[in-house]
């Protein structure tokens, strides 16, 4: 019943590899297993644009709200891969 719960649960790409998991447990644990790599590249995304925010600068021609778009794209990255800044930080970097 359980493993019949996981299959009606996982999006149509997981299903092919739960579907001939034995126990709801076997299929967990695969779940579990692919999303570890999911988290990994999450991780090494927010390092990535944690360093391209680091680095930010205005750039010769570009006007005051441009760069506050860049900013905000970034920081908005950054908050949905779990690696959000601080307030004062953007401030800072605006200033």
């Amino acid at each position: 019943m359980a493993l019949e719960v996981l299959t009606k649960a996982v999006p149509a790409e997981l299903m092919g590899t739960i579907a001939n998991k034995a126990t709801a447990k076997i299929a967990w644990d695969s779940i579990k297993l692919m999303n570890v790599g999911v988290e990994r590249v999450r991780k090494a995304k927010a390092r990535t644009l944690r360093r391209e925010f680091d680095s930010l600068k205005f750039k010769d021609g570009e006007t005051v709200d441009d760069f506050g778009i860049r900013i905000n794209r970034i920081a908005n990255q950054l908050v949905v891969l779990g690696g959000g800044l601080k307030e004062e930080e953007i401030v800072h970097k605006f200033l």
